[in-house]
């Protein structure tokens, strides 16, 4: 199939066929919309946690930063960036349905938040670093498994998921 820029493409997202370096770039541009919905300050102390996160925040981020590159989270930090997917997202989403629909206040910039583990799997792969996804609960994960087929569905629960957040902490700061 053709790239959206008449190369030869063979990578998949979302609806679109696309070649690696198109690929790369739009995945790349969804994390800096992410990073971009909660700025990081100048000169703030964050700690990045995971291999591929931090090899994307190398890439991305030129503003300067007292950064701390980690395997796992620690305290201490302004601000704490983590390898966490759509799936992640959804799935911690779907599986709170059944309790508590009492959502907090997010401190970490959940990087990969507007991506499938598919999709970070392949960029992965491209970059030559190792991803691994989180553990998800068996059911969540093949009900989500369906909606491969229509990308858009997954997009929408993602904002269902952010719109149902934002009403809950609107509500309970009242």
């Amino acid at each position: 199939m053709t790239c959206v820029c008449g190369r030869e493409g063979s990578l998949k997202l979302a609806d679109k066929t696309l070649c690696r370096s198109c690929f790369i770039g739009q995945i790349e541009r969804r994390f800096r919309k992410t990073l971009g919905e909660k700025p990081l300050q100048k000169d703030e102390k964050v700690l990045v946690v995971g291999q591929l996160a931090a090899d994307v925040f190398k890439r991305i981020v030129t503003m300067p930063l007292h950064a701390t590159f980690s395997d796992r989270i620690q305290q201490g930090y302004g601000r704490v960036v983590i390898e966490w997917t759509m799936d992640d997202e959804c799935v911690a989403f779907l599986e709170q349905m059944g309790g508590n629909w009492g959502f907090a206040a997010d401190t970490h910039v959940k990087l990969f938040r507007s991506c499938r583990d598919t999709e970070i799997a392949t960029y992965a792969q491209l970059r030559e670093i190792v991803f691994v996804p989180r553990e998800k609960n068996k059911e969540w994960n093949v009900f989500l498994a369906a909606f491969d087929d229509h990308p858009d569905m997954m997009y929408n629960l993602l904002k269902n998921v952010e719109g149902i957040k934002k009403m809950q902490i609107s509500k309970s700061n009242i």
